[in-house]
């Protein structure tokens, strides 16, 4: 991401830069960075007691707000800083945006942005944001935007409006104030931000819009002008094509529903009368439409991703093998599949094929009989009924004739389909290589077919969640797609099923990685592993298929996973069968020992008292005549422990690797990885 890509909005307090920012972006489909919501999010976590430099480091790596325009809040994870306890906030993760505009935050969030330091590292922080983000372009708004963080944006918009309008519509927001009181406080922020320098700095390319007399449509409507001025598209059907598996692994556009059937039924045509405008070519030939083609879409004020696929077709070679391999790419990523049939000619073979292929994607799919443009047609749906995928639905997409109602119940759909991490319950991914027994063990936990089970590796493609309770304890436990091959060389499928399972990761509290104890360990089973320890997850190990080995194997199965795994010695293992069900029951101790130790917190004296005499018993090797002394350690977050220790110069890799040590035979930390942070005290001029 460029600042070529980026438009950027200033402008004084109440001036509606975020919510004029926010609708521009959801118009043109443009990632939305709110930079105001983060220093008040600062504002409202800090302690005025402790360091503000400290707390600021933990705020810039815990906080999480995604470029979604659509997502109006704002969550900060807690648990990963050691200084959020102080706040009264006590829950793992918290939305407080509905908290941040009450008065008190208003005047703490001015001090703070007044705070030069604060806003260098924080613009650093949102310039690294904007470069990370997927979105094509991005509305960056705030009041260090167009001169400090993207003073080379391709739009440069100053915001205004006169200091009794922007008091007036800050009153409307905050009911509770009086007027005169929100005019007051107005005015001494504008003050106080008069004094700081970087909101003073001008600039002759920036544009200036005085809102004073517009409305808030009418200012949306100057900023898109200016904006198409420049030249600057709307998010294009190409780049979202390019970028469909990332958006609906990540939910950036909500629900990703694929439509998918045999050639010339009307897929297309479906597409458009769903959008409501003509995007996709429509032609009365089979064969039109050959690649995934991805729309943003939105049906009762609901966005979603809607994704037209090629026509299907039965032991089909060359492209056409090409356009029916997009249209299973299509299926792996989807949340909810519309599969398309014509009621003018029937069920025919390769309905049949498709409707068993749908049959194993344990996802919600709507049979849809097109072509039945009136109701005489309606009695010749029922005859879809034979394929298996429950009721059909009759419609005409040409004429739009039940397209609404189906709609209806799509989305209805899309919002229950939807995976609730939010459960009380801890939450734990199945992670591993392909066929090694993750479904046949959601089975075995919640004593029901929740997932598919099949021989042929790679039936899973995508992450399933199932609650499940194991003793008197309830786990959430998600099953991912099999991870095969060096991650870097994954195309396809596999590298979708990759891409779903590191999110599950970021959103998991503890990663299970099933082994195969039939198979030998291979150097995949310690790259998930891996992958694992690198994304900060709490760690078990399940070797499945325990009881198809004789007493010999076990014995040698063991030594191997000791010697393979010896850089996971500290993650505990069980020995298990997901089909018969033998040791399942213990997983219940090990996951819940890593949670625990996943979320401990050291005392900083007991901590600072075992390293000085460990230290003493074994200093760190003497370099360039000097040798580093550790000065004060902290443990300075959970999830996973991480301590930091300020010393007095650099710690080589294999003496932090024997203080880590040291650290786990003083508390073990059975399950959890933990982090060393080295902070090197700058060298004094005597």
């Amino acid at each position: 991401m460029d600042f070529t890509s980026i438009v950027a909005i200033d402008g004084p307090a109440g001036s509606g830069k975020s919510s004029v920012g926010r609708a521009v972006a959801q118009y043109l489909g443009y990632g939305f960075l709110p930079t105001g919501s983060y220093y008040r999010a600062f504002a409202f976590l800090l302690d005025q007691t402790k360091d503000l430099d400290s707390q600021l480091d933990s705020f810039i790596s815990s906080v999480r707000n995604d470029l979604d325009p659509y997502n109006s809040g704002f969550n900060v994870h807690i648990d990963d800083s050691p200084f959020f306890g102080s706040s009264g906030i006590s829950a793992s993760s918290r939305n407080i945006a509905s908290e941040l505009n009450n008065p008190e935050i208003t005047s703490k969030t001015a001090a703070v942005a007044r705070n030069k330091s604060v806003r260098v590292r924080l613009n650093e922080y949102f310039r690294k944001l904007c470069s990370e983000s997927i979105y094509p372009a991005i509305v960056l708004e705030g009041r260090d935007a167009t001169t400090v963080i993207a003073p080379n944006a391709r739009v440069k918009i100053f915001l205004t409006a006169s200091l009794v309008k922007r008091a007036a519509r800050r009153s409307e927001q905050l009911s509770s104030e009086p007027p005169n009181s929100v005019l007051e406080a107005l005015r001494q922020r504008d003050e106080a931000d008069n004094a700081v320098t970087d909101f003073l700095s001008d600039d002759s390319s920036r544009i200036t819009l005085d809102t004073s007399d517009l409305t808030f449509s009418e200012s949306v409507a100057r900023v898109l002008e200016v904006i198409e001025q420049a030249g600057m598209p709307f998010v294009s059907d190409k780049w979202v094509g390019e970028n469909a598996d990332v958006l609906a692994a990540s939910g950036e556009l909500g629900a990703t529903v694929v439509i998918v059937g045999r050639p010339n039924v009307g897929k297309s045509a479906l597409v458009n009368c769903i959008l409501g405008r003509r995007e996709a070519v429509v032609e009365n030939r089979p064969g039109v439409t050959r690649d995934r083609v991805v729309y943003p879409a939105f049906w009762a004020g609901r966005p979603f991703t809607l994704v037209d696929t090629g026509g299907w077709e039965c032991d089909a070679e060359g492209l056409d093998a090409e356009v029916v391999a997009q249209a299973e790419i299509g299926m792996s990523i989807a949340d909810i599949i519309i599969f398309v049939v014509d009621v003018q000619h029937g069920p025919v073979s390769t309905d049949a094929v498709i409707a068993r292929n749908l049959q194993r994607q344990n996802k919600p799919i709507f049979l849809v009989a097109n072509k039945a443009d009136n109701a005489s047609s309606d009695s010749d749906v029922a005859q879809f009924w034979s394929l298996g995928l429950g009721q059909p639905y009759a419609c005409s997409a040409t004429h739009g004739r039940g397209v609404a109602d189906l709609m209806d119940i799509v989305m209805q759909s899309a919002q229950v389909h939807t995976p609730s991490f939010c459960s009380g319950a801890p939450r734990v991914a199945l992670i591993g290589r392909p066929n090694v027994g993750k479904s046949s063990l959601i089975n075995q936990l919640t004593n029901s077919r929740r997932a598919i089970v099949d021989d042929l590796a790679g039936t899973t493609r995508d992450p399933l969640d199932a609650l499940a309770v194991i003793g008197d304890k309830s786990w959430l436990f998600v099953d991912t797609a099999g991870l095969r091959r060096k991650f870097k060389s994954q195309k396809g499928a596999d590298f979708y099923a990759y891409l779903r399972a590191t999110t599950v990761l970021r959103r998991t509290e503890i990663a299970l990685l099933l082994l195969d104890a039939s198979h030998a360990i291979t150097e995949q089973d310690v790259r998930i592993a891996e992958m694992v320890v690198e994304s900060g997850r709490a760690l078990v190990i399940a070797i499945n298929k325990w009881d198809l080995l004789d007493e010999e194997r076990r014995y040698w199965l063991e030594r191997e996973i000791d010697n393979t795994f010896f850089r996971f010695a500290w993650a505990p293992r069980v020995n298990i069968s997901a089909r018969t069900g033998r040791g399942v029951k213990q997983l219940a101790t090990a996951l819940q020992t890593a949670l625990t130790n996943w979320n401990t917190r050291l005392n900083t004296a007991r901590v600072n008292h075992f390293l000085q005499r460990i230290t003493r018993e074994q200093p760190h090797p003497t370099r360039g005549g000097r040798r580093p002394r550790i000065l004060f350690a902290s443990q300075t977050g959970v999830a996973p422990p991480t301590f930091t220790l300020f010393t007095t110069g650099f710690l080589e890799p294999t003496y932090r690797r024997f203080l880590q040590k040291s650290i786990r035979s003083q508390h073990s930390f059975t399950g959890s990885p933990i982090i060393l942070s080295v902070k090197i005290r700058a060298s004094r001029n005597r």
